[in-house]
Protein backbone atom coordinates (compact mmCIF):
# COMPACT_ATOMS: atom_id res chain seq x y z
CA UNK A 1 0.00 0.00 0.00
CA UNK A 2 2.82 2.39 0.89
CA UNK A 3 4.61 1.51 -2.36
CA UNK A 4 1.52 2.42 -4.39
CA UNK A 5 1.20 5.69 -2.47
CA UNK A 6 4.88 6.51 -3.08
CA UNK A 7 4.52 5.73 -6.79
CA UNK A 8 1.56 8.13 -7.01
CA UNK A 9 3.52 10.86 -5.21
CA UNK A 10 6.46 10.39 -7.58
CA UNK A 11 4.12 10.47 -10.57
CA UNK A 12 2.56 13.74 -9.37
CA UNK A 13 6.00 15.31 -8.97
CA UNK A 14 7.25 14.22 -12.39
CA UNK A 15 3.91 14.95 -14.05
CA UNK A 16 3.96 18.60 -13.00
CA UNK A 17 7.70 18.79 -13.71
CA UNK A 18 7.16 17.62 -17.31
CA UNK A 19 4.32 20.14 -17.73
CA UNK A 20 6.47 22.96 -16.32
CA UNK A 21 9.44 22.20 -18.59
CA UNK A 22 7.09 21.90 -21.59
CA UNK A 23 5.56 25.30 -20.77
CA UNK A 24 8.90 27.06 -20.22
CA UNK A 25 9.89 26.28 -23.82
CA UNK A 26 7.00 28.51 -24.94
CA UNK A 27 6.90 31.22 -22.25
CA UNK A 28 10.62 31.84 -21.78
CA UNK A 29 11.48 33.61 -25.04
CA UNK A 30 15.20 32.81 -24.86
CA UNK A 31 14.30 29.15 -25.47
CA UNK A 32 12.07 29.81 -28.49
CA UNK A 33 15.09 29.53 -30.79
CA UNK A 34 15.67 26.01 -29.49
CA UNK A 35 12.16 24.57 -29.80
CA UNK A 36 12.60 20.93 -30.74
CA UNK A 37 9.67 18.77 -31.76
CA UNK A 38 11.25 15.54 -30.53
CA UNK A 39 11.88 16.99 -27.06
CA UNK A 40 8.37 18.45 -26.81
CA UNK A 41 6.68 15.25 -27.99
CA UNK A 42 8.75 13.21 -25.51
CA UNK A 43 7.80 15.53 -22.65
CA UNK A 44 4.11 15.28 -23.57
CA UNK A 45 4.15 11.49 -23.84
CA UNK A 46 5.89 11.19 -20.46
CA UNK A 47 3.37 13.62 -19.01
CA UNK A 48 0.44 11.66 -20.49
CA UNK A 49 1.83 8.39 -19.14
CA UNK A 50 2.12 9.76 -15.60
CA UNK A 51 -1.48 11.05 -15.70
CA UNK A 52 -2.70 7.45 -16.00
CA UNK A 53 -1.01 6.55 -12.71
CA UNK A 54 -2.59 9.55 -11.01
CA UNK A 55 -6.12 9.28 -12.41
CA UNK A 56 -6.73 6.64 -15.09
CA UNK A 57 -10.42 7.65 -15.41
CA UNK A 58 -9.81 11.24 -16.48
CA UNK A 59 -9.60 10.37 -20.19
CA UNK A 60 -12.99 8.69 -19.99
CA UNK A 61 -14.46 11.74 -18.23
CA UNK A 62 -13.76 13.94 -21.26
CA UNK A 63 -14.17 11.32 -23.99
CA UNK A 64 -16.36 13.62 -26.15
CA UNK A 65 -13.63 16.25 -26.26
CA UNK A 66 -10.92 13.69 -27.06
CA UNK A 67 -13.09 12.19 -29.79
CA UNK A 68 -13.52 15.62 -31.42
CA UNK A 69 -9.78 16.35 -31.20
CA UNK A 70 -8.96 12.94 -32.68
CA UNK A 71 -11.57 13.51 -35.43
CA UNK A 72 -10.04 16.88 -36.36
CA UNK A 73 -6.49 15.45 -36.42
CA UNK A 74 -7.71 12.56 -38.58
CA UNK A 75 -9.24 15.03 -41.06
CA UNK A 76 -5.88 16.83 -41.34
CA UNK A 77 -4.05 13.59 -42.18
CA UNK A 78 -6.78 12.42 -44.60
CA UNK A 79 -6.63 15.74 -46.44
CA UNK A 80 -2.84 15.51 -46.60
CA UNK A 81 -3.12 12.03 -48.13
CA UNK A 82 -5.83 13.02 -50.63
CA UNK A 83 -4.07 16.18 -51.79
CA UNK A 84 -0.66 14.43 -51.73
CA UNK A 85 0.68 17.42 -49.82
CA UNK A 86 2.74 17.13 -46.65
CA UNK A 87 2.59 20.89 -46.00
CA UNK A 88 -0.70 20.84 -44.09
CA UNK A 89 0.50 17.92 -41.92
CA UNK A 90 3.85 19.58 -41.24
CA UNK A 91 2.16 22.83 -40.15
CA UNK A 92 -0.09 20.89 -37.81
CA UNK A 93 2.72 18.81 -36.28
CA UNK A 94 5.07 21.78 -35.89
CA UNK A 95 2.55 24.27 -34.58
CA UNK A 96 -1.15 23.53 -34.07
CA UNK A 97 -0.73 20.29 -32.16
CA UNK A 98 0.92 22.10 -29.23
CA UNK A 99 -2.24 24.16 -28.72
CA UNK A 100 -4.17 20.91 -28.29
CA UNK A 101 -1.51 19.67 -25.86
CA UNK A 102 -2.03 22.75 -23.68
CA UNK A 103 -5.81 22.23 -23.81
CA UNK A 104 -5.44 18.59 -22.72
CA UNK A 105 -3.09 19.56 -19.88
CA UNK A 106 -5.50 22.25 -18.73
CA UNK A 107 -8.37 19.74 -18.64
CA UNK A 108 -6.36 17.26 -16.57
CA UNK A 109 -5.20 19.79 -13.98
CA UNK A 110 -8.54 21.52 -13.49
CA UNK A 111 -10.11 18.06 -13.02
CA UNK A 112 -7.43 16.92 -10.54
CA UNK A 113 -6.61 20.29 -9.03
CA UNK A 114 -6.64 19.24 -5.37
CA UNK A 115 -4.03 16.54 -6.03
CA UNK A 116 -1.32 19.10 -6.87
CA UNK A 117 0.47 22.07 -5.36
CA UNK A 118 0.87 24.64 -8.14
CA UNK A 119 2.88 27.28 -6.25
CA UNK A 120 6.20 26.29 -7.84
CA UNK A 121 4.65 26.05 -11.31
CA UNK A 122 3.09 29.53 -11.01
CA UNK A 123 6.36 31.03 -9.77
CA UNK A 124 8.34 29.52 -12.66
CA UNK A 125 5.87 30.75 -15.30
CA UNK A 126 5.61 34.18 -13.66
CA UNK A 127 9.36 34.80 -13.65
CA UNK A 128 9.80 33.27 -17.12
CA UNK A 129 7.23 35.74 -18.45
CA UNK A 130 8.67 38.66 -16.46
CA UNK A 131 12.18 38.11 -17.86
CA UNK A 132 10.79 37.53 -21.37
CA UNK A 133 8.75 40.75 -21.39
CA UNK A 134 11.75 42.72 -20.10
CA UNK A 135 13.93 41.20 -22.84
CA UNK A 136 11.30 41.97 -25.49
CA UNK A 137 10.85 45.55 -24.29
CA UNK A 138 14.62 46.20 -24.23
CA UNK A 139 15.15 44.44 -27.57
CA UNK A 140 12.47 46.53 -29.29
CA UNK A 141 14.38 49.72 -28.49
CA UNK A 142 17.23 48.53 -30.68
CA UNK A 143 15.09 46.64 -33.24
CA UNK A 144 11.66 48.42 -33.31
CA UNK A 145 10.09 46.07 -35.89
CA UNK A 146 11.55 42.82 -34.50
CA UNK A 147 8.26 41.42 -33.09
CA UNK A 148 6.44 42.01 -36.38
CA UNK A 149 9.38 40.61 -38.34
CA UNK A 150 9.21 37.41 -36.27
CA UNK A 151 5.59 36.97 -37.38
CA UNK A 152 6.59 36.83 -41.05
CA UNK A 153 10.02 35.26 -40.54
CA UNK A 154 11.32 37.07 -43.63
CA UNK A 155 13.94 39.17 -41.87
CA UNK A 156 17.32 37.34 -41.89
CA UNK A 157 17.87 38.67 -38.36
CA UNK A 158 14.93 36.63 -36.97
CA UNK A 159 17.16 33.86 -35.50
CA UNK A 160 19.13 36.54 -33.67
CA UNK A 161 15.92 38.20 -32.41
CA UNK A 162 14.90 34.88 -30.84
CA UNK A 163 18.28 34.34 -29.21
CA UNK A 164 18.16 37.73 -27.47
CA UNK A 165 14.68 36.94 -26.14
CA UNK A 166 12.39 39.11 -28.28
CA UNK A 167 8.86 37.72 -28.45
CA UNK A 168 6.90 37.44 -31.69
CA UNK A 169 3.22 37.29 -32.68
CA UNK A 170 2.02 34.63 -30.22
CA UNK A 171 4.01 36.12 -27.35
CA UNK A 172 2.56 39.61 -27.93
CA UNK A 173 -1.02 38.42 -28.42
CA UNK A 174 -1.02 36.42 -25.16
CA UNK A 175 -0.76 39.73 -23.25
CA UNK A 176 -4.50 40.61 -22.90
CA UNK A 177 -5.19 37.29 -21.15
CA UNK A 178 -2.22 37.66 -18.82
CA UNK A 179 -3.36 41.18 -17.88
CA UNK A 180 -6.81 39.86 -16.95
CA UNK A 181 -5.19 37.24 -14.69
CA UNK A 182 -3.01 39.90 -13.07
CA UNK A 183 -6.05 42.09 -12.41
CA UNK A 184 -7.81 39.13 -10.79
CA UNK A 185 -4.83 38.70 -8.47
CA UNK A 186 -4.70 42.45 -7.75
CA UNK A 187 -8.44 42.43 -7.04
CA UNK A 188 -7.93 40.31 -3.94
CA UNK A 189 -6.72 41.43 -0.52
CA UNK A 190 -2.99 40.81 -0.86
CA UNK A 191 0.13 42.40 0.59
CA UNK A 192 0.95 45.89 -0.72
CA UNK A 193 4.35 44.72 -2.00
CA UNK A 194 2.75 42.00 -4.12
CA UNK A 195 0.06 44.34 -5.43
CA UNK A 196 2.77 46.85 -6.41
CA UNK A 197 4.76 44.12 -8.15
CA UNK A 198 1.69 43.00 -10.12
CA UNK A 199 0.79 46.58 -11.08
CA UNK A 200 4.34 47.15 -12.34
CA UNK A 201 4.09 43.91 -14.33
CA UNK A 202 0.83 45.13 -15.92
CA UNK A 203 2.57 48.39 -16.87
CA UNK A 204 5.49 46.44 -18.38
CA UNK A 205 3.09 44.34 -20.45
CA UNK A 206 1.25 47.43 -21.67
CA UNK A 207 4.32 49.43 -22.74
CA UNK A 208 5.75 46.32 -24.43
CA UNK A 209 2.56 46.02 -26.49
CA UNK A 210 2.77 49.70 -27.47
CA UNK A 211 6.41 49.25 -28.47
CA UNK A 212 5.69 46.10 -30.51
CA UNK A 213 3.48 47.91 -33.07
CA UNK A 214 0.77 45.22 -32.97
CA UNK A 215 -2.26 47.48 -33.20
CA UNK A 216 -5.02 44.88 -32.79
CA UNK A 217 -3.21 43.46 -29.76
CA UNK A 218 -3.04 46.97 -28.28
CA UNK A 219 -6.80 47.41 -28.71
CA UNK A 220 -7.42 44.00 -27.11
CA UNK A 221 -5.15 44.93 -24.18
CA UNK A 222 -7.00 48.22 -23.71
CA UNK A 223 -10.31 46.32 -23.69
CA UNK A 224 -8.92 43.79 -21.20
CA UNK A 225 -7.76 46.56 -18.85
CA UNK A 226 -11.04 48.50 -19.03
CA UNK A 227 -13.18 45.41 -18.49
CA UNK A 228 -10.97 44.21 -15.63
CA UNK A 229 -11.27 47.64 -13.98
CA UNK A 230 -15.02 47.36 -14.44
CA UNK A 231 -15.03 44.18 -12.33
CA UNK A 232 -12.93 45.80 -9.60
CA UNK A 233 -14.77 49.12 -9.24
CA UNK A 234 -17.86 50.02 -7.24
CA UNK A 235 -21.22 50.89 -8.84
CA UNK A 236 -20.37 54.58 -9.34
CA UNK A 237 -17.00 53.75 -10.90
CA UNK A 238 -18.57 51.09 -13.12
CA UNK A 239 -21.15 53.50 -14.54
CA UNK A 240 -18.45 56.11 -15.28
CA UNK A 241 -16.19 53.50 -16.87
CA UNK A 242 -19.03 52.10 -18.95
CA UNK A 243 -19.84 55.62 -20.15
CA UNK A 244 -16.20 56.15 -21.12
CA UNK A 245 -16.13 52.88 -23.07
CA UNK A 246 -19.32 53.87 -24.93
CA UNK A 247 -17.86 57.30 -25.82
CA UNK A 248 -14.60 55.71 -27.01
CA UNK A 249 -16.58 53.23 -29.10
CA UNK A 250 -18.61 56.03 -30.73
CA UNK A 251 -15.43 57.98 -31.44
CA UNK A 252 -13.88 54.87 -32.95
CA UNK A 253 -16.85 54.14 -35.20
CA UNK A 254 -17.33 57.68 -36.51
CA UNK A 255 -13.63 58.55 -36.66
CA UNK A 256 -14.02 61.95 -34.97
CA UNK A 257 -10.95 64.15 -35.36
CA UNK A 258 -10.65 64.50 -31.58
CA UNK A 259 -9.68 60.81 -31.38
CA UNK A 260 -7.00 61.34 -34.02
CA UNK A 261 -5.73 64.35 -32.06
CA UNK A 262 -5.51 62.39 -28.78
CA UNK A 263 -3.79 59.44 -30.44
CA UNK A 264 -1.40 61.80 -32.18
CA UNK A 265 -0.47 63.41 -28.86
CA UNK A 266 0.06 60.02 -27.23
CA UNK A 267 2.03 58.49 -30.08
CA UNK A 268 3.72 61.81 -31.08
CA UNK A 269 5.14 60.47 -34.34
CA UNK A 270 2.46 60.14 -37.04
CA UNK A 271 4.89 58.17 -39.19
CA UNK A 272 5.17 55.37 -36.63
CA UNK A 273 3.92 51.96 -37.73
CA UNK A 274 1.38 51.82 -34.92
CA UNK A 275 -0.11 55.19 -35.97
CA UNK A 276 -0.39 54.09 -39.58
CA UNK A 277 -2.12 50.84 -38.59
CA UNK A 278 -4.44 52.60 -36.14
CA UNK A 279 -5.40 54.95 -38.94
CA UNK A 280 -6.11 51.94 -41.15
CA UNK A 281 -8.36 50.48 -38.45
CA UNK A 282 -10.20 53.78 -38.04
CA UNK A 283 -10.93 54.00 -41.79
CA UNK A 284 -11.52 50.30 -42.51
CA UNK A 285 -15.28 50.62 -42.02
CA UNK A 286 -15.60 53.21 -44.77
CA UNK A 287 -12.70 52.57 -47.14
CA UNK A 288 -11.50 49.58 -49.10
CA UNK A 289 -8.03 48.69 -47.84
CA UNK A 290 -7.60 45.50 -49.85
CA UNK A 291 -5.67 42.78 -48.02
CA UNK A 292 -5.29 45.01 -44.95
CA UNK A 293 -9.05 44.99 -44.43
CA UNK A 294 -9.80 42.12 -42.06
CA UNK A 295 -13.48 42.25 -42.97
CA UNK A 296 -12.55 41.59 -46.60
CA UNK A 297 -10.43 38.61 -45.49
CA UNK A 298 -13.38 37.22 -43.51
CA UNK A 299 -15.61 37.65 -46.55
CA UNK A 300 -13.08 35.65 -48.56
CA UNK A 301 -13.41 32.72 -46.12
CA UNK A 302 -17.20 33.00 -46.10
CA UNK A 303 -17.23 32.96 -49.91
CA UNK A 304 -15.25 29.71 -49.88
CA UNK A 305 -17.76 28.27 -47.39
CA UNK A 306 -20.89 29.26 -49.35
CA UNK A 307 -19.40 27.88 -52.55
CA UNK A 308 -19.47 24.42 -50.91
CA UNK A 309 -21.14 24.57 -47.47
CA UNK A 310 -20.74 20.84 -46.74
CA UNK A 311 -17.08 20.33 -47.63
CA UNK A 312 -15.61 23.83 -48.02
CA UNK A 313 -12.26 23.57 -49.78
CA UNK A 314 -11.42 20.16 -48.31
CA UNK A 315 -8.63 18.56 -50.35
CA UNK A 316 -7.65 21.81 -52.05
CA UNK A 317 -4.08 23.00 -51.46
CA UNK A 318 -3.46 25.92 -51.15
CA UNK A 319 -6.79 27.13 -49.79
CA UNK A 320 -8.44 30.32 -50.94
CA UNK A 321 -9.42 31.61 -47.49
CA UNK A 322 -8.57 34.84 -45.67
CA UNK A 323 -6.21 33.20 -43.20
CA UNK A 324 -6.85 35.92 -40.61
CA UNK A 325 -9.82 34.48 -38.71
CA UNK A 326 -9.49 31.10 -37.04
CA UNK A 327 -13.18 31.37 -36.09
CA UNK A 328 -14.38 31.71 -39.70
CA UNK A 329 -11.57 30.21 -41.80
CA UNK A 330 -12.33 26.68 -40.57
CA UNK A 331 -15.74 26.75 -42.31
CA UNK A 332 -14.17 27.88 -45.58
CA UNK A 333 -11.52 25.18 -45.29
CA UNK A 334 -13.65 22.17 -44.27
CA UNK A 335 -17.34 23.07 -44.43
CA UNK A 336 -20.16 23.03 -41.89
CA UNK A 337 -19.81 19.68 -40.10
CA UNK A 338 -16.07 19.80 -39.49
CA UNK A 339 -16.33 23.52 -38.69
CA UNK A 340 -18.95 22.91 -36.00
CA UNK A 341 -16.98 19.97 -34.57
CA UNK A 342 -13.89 22.19 -34.40
CA UNK A 343 -15.76 24.96 -32.56
CA UNK A 344 -17.21 22.41 -30.14
CA UNK A 345 -13.69 21.51 -28.96
CA UNK A 346 -13.16 25.05 -27.65
CA UNK A 347 -16.68 25.30 -26.25
CA UNK A 348 -16.64 21.99 -24.37
CA UNK A 349 -13.20 22.61 -22.85
CA UNK A 350 -14.23 26.11 -21.75
CA UNK A 351 -17.47 24.74 -20.29
CA UNK A 352 -15.66 21.98 -18.37
CA UNK A 353 -13.15 24.43 -16.89
CA UNK A 354 -15.81 27.03 -16.09
CA UNK A 355 -17.82 24.44 -14.14
CA UNK A 356 -14.76 23.59 -12.02
CA UNK A 357 -14.45 27.20 -10.82
CA UNK A 358 -16.57 27.77 -7.72
CA UNK A 359 -16.65 31.53 -7.07
CA UNK A 360 -18.59 34.07 -9.09
CA UNK A 361 -15.55 36.35 -9.43
CA UNK A 362 -13.31 33.62 -10.81
CA UNK A 363 -16.01 32.61 -13.28
CA UNK A 364 -16.47 36.22 -14.43
CA UNK A 365 -12.76 36.62 -15.11
CA UNK A 366 -12.66 33.28 -16.92
CA UNK A 367 -15.60 34.34 -19.11
CA UNK A 368 -13.82 37.64 -19.82
CA UNK A 369 -10.74 35.69 -20.95
CA UNK A 370 -12.93 33.55 -23.21
CA UNK A 371 -14.66 36.66 -24.61
CA UNK A 372 -11.34 38.26 -25.55
CA UNK A 373 -10.21 34.89 -26.94
CA UNK A 374 -13.26 34.71 -29.23
CA UNK A 375 -12.51 38.23 -30.49
CA UNK A 376 -8.90 37.16 -31.03
CA UNK A 377 -9.97 34.08 -32.96
CA UNK A 378 -12.25 36.24 -35.12
CA UNK A 379 -9.32 38.45 -36.17
CA UNK A 380 -6.35 36.04 -36.19
CA UNK A 381 -5.33 32.39 -36.52
CA UNK A 382 -4.85 31.58 -32.83
CA UNK A 383 -4.62 27.79 -33.07
CA UNK A 384 -1.15 28.25 -34.52
CA UNK A 385 -0.27 30.59 -31.64
CA UNK A 386 0.42 27.99 -28.97
CA UNK A 387 1.24 30.55 -26.28
CA UNK A 388 -2.27 31.97 -26.45
CA UNK A 389 -4.08 28.63 -26.18
CA UNK A 390 -1.67 27.77 -23.38
CA UNK A 391 -2.60 30.88 -21.39
CA UNK A 392 -6.34 30.60 -22.05
CA UNK A 393 -6.83 26.85 -21.46
CA UNK A 394 -3.86 25.90 -19.28
CA UNK A 395 -2.35 28.74 -17.23
CA UNK A 396 -5.56 30.75 -16.70
CA UNK A 397 -7.69 27.99 -15.13
CA UNK A 398 -4.79 26.93 -12.89
CA UNK A 399 -4.14 30.48 -11.65
CA UNK A 400 -7.85 31.27 -11.18
CA UNK A 401 -8.40 28.02 -9.31
CA UNK A 402 -5.24 28.55 -7.21
CA UNK A 403 -6.40 31.98 -6.06
CA UNK A 404 -9.92 30.65 -5.56
CA UNK A 405 -8.68 27.79 -3.35
CA UNK A 406 -6.55 30.27 -1.40
CA UNK A 407 -9.73 32.24 -0.69
CA UNK A 408 -11.44 29.24 0.89
CA UNK A 409 -8.39 28.05 2.82
CA UNK A 410 -6.64 31.30 3.78
CA UNK A 411 -9.24 34.05 3.32
CA UNK A 412 -7.44 35.44 0.27
CA UNK A 413 -4.10 35.70 2.07
CA UNK A 414 -2.47 34.28 -1.03
CA UNK A 415 0.97 32.74 -0.73
CA UNK A 416 3.00 32.35 -3.86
Amino acid sequence: MNKIKNIKLDCKFFNLLFATIFSVFFYFTFLSAYLDGLVLYTLFLLWLLTTLFIDYNWLRKYKKIFFLIFFYILIIFIEGAISKSTEIIEVFLKSHIYSFVFMIMGLFYIHNFKKFNFKFFIKVIFFALLISYLATFIGLFKYPTASRDLASGLNPLCPMFKKIGIGGFAFIYQTPYLIILLFFAIHKNMKVSKVLMLVLFVMLLFITIVKSDYTTALIMVAAAILLSLYFIGNKSFKSKLLGMVIVLFILFIFRIQLLEFVLNKILKDQESVIWIRLNELLTSLSEDLGDFNRIALMEKSLAAFFQNPWMGEFGQIPKNVGGHSDLIDIFGKYGLFIGVAYQLIFFLIAKAQYNKLLTEKARKYYLLIQLIFIVGRATNDLLGAQNICGVVFFIAPIVLKHIEESFYNQEWNISW
